[in-house]
């Protein structure tokens, strides 16, 4: 859970100490007490980088003894019912998940867009984060998405970056142990290098979308078919 300024009671609810193999981790950017009565793994984390920080913060930290299945989460969660409907579903296809859920599937069109984005300005959500909600972003190193999404995955995938294959939005998603450790531990060393400067980078807005090419690898192009591929340069030319 990515803590800040919401209550956590709630956790006793949905998270009761009496469900077996389920561990909570509380990692908090606030002053605010973490009042729930079932046991938690805390840590105080400096106020940076957002949500996504957190979730990199933890991966690094237990990357060796990661839970099977991990339920990210942001302590806004009950108080917006878009993102208590998207928990339900997540917790229906956990069981089974060996990926990521859920995610929105970029077309070509869609992914060429996503390349060019920039996001000065995002504004969170929640009962009381939003009264300390500050709107502009910290500008990127990275001229847009599609920059910091190639630099970030060059190295991982020699190179052959193509198209994104889509993301996950509002901070809430489930992802197996088995997709995040295919990655080796030094990537996400280095994305939470890239959000760790600021309260609220622009970068933390690209992580969102690169979670999902993070865990299932980005969409590599494929060799032209030979017909088309000599339509293209003008044919074969002839007498």
């Amino acid at each position: 859970v990515a803590h800040y300024k919401e209550d956590l009671s709630w956790l006793d609810e949905w998270f009761p100490d009496d469900i077996e193999g389920v561990n909570v981790y509380v990692y908090s950017k606030g002053n605010e007490y973490i009042n729930c009565s079932r046991r938690v793994e805390s840590y105080t984390l400096p106020n940076v980088g957002m949500c996504d920080h957190t979730y990199l913060t933890h991966i690094i930290r237990k990357y060796e003894e990661l839970d099977d299945q991990l339920l990210f989460l942001t302590d806004s969660v009950p108080f917006l019912t878009y993102k208590s409907a998207q928990v339900d579903m997540i917790l229906e296809k956990m069981a089974t998940n060996k990926g990521i859920v859920p995610w929105k599937e970029y077309d070509d069109e869609t992914a060429l867009e996503m390349d060019s984005l920039n996001i000065p300005e995002y504004c969170q959500a929640g009962i009381n984060n939003v009264k300390s909600s500050r709107c502009k972003t910290a500008r990127s190193e990275f001229r847009n998405y599609g920059a910091f999404r190639r630099y970030m995955l060059r190295r991982e995938e020699k190179g052959k970056i193509a198209r994104s294959r889509g993301a996950v939005y509002w901070g809430v998603f489930g992802a197996a142990k088995e997709a995040i450790i295919w990655r080796r531990k030094q990537l996400y060393e280095n994305l939470l290098d890239s959000l760790s400067e600021s309260i609220h980078p622009e970068n933390a807005h690209y992580m969102e979308r690169l979670w999902v090419d993070t865990f299932l690898g980005s969409i590599l192009e494929q060799p032209k078919p030979e017909k088309e591929e000599q339509e293209e340069h003008g044919g074969g030319g002839g007498g």
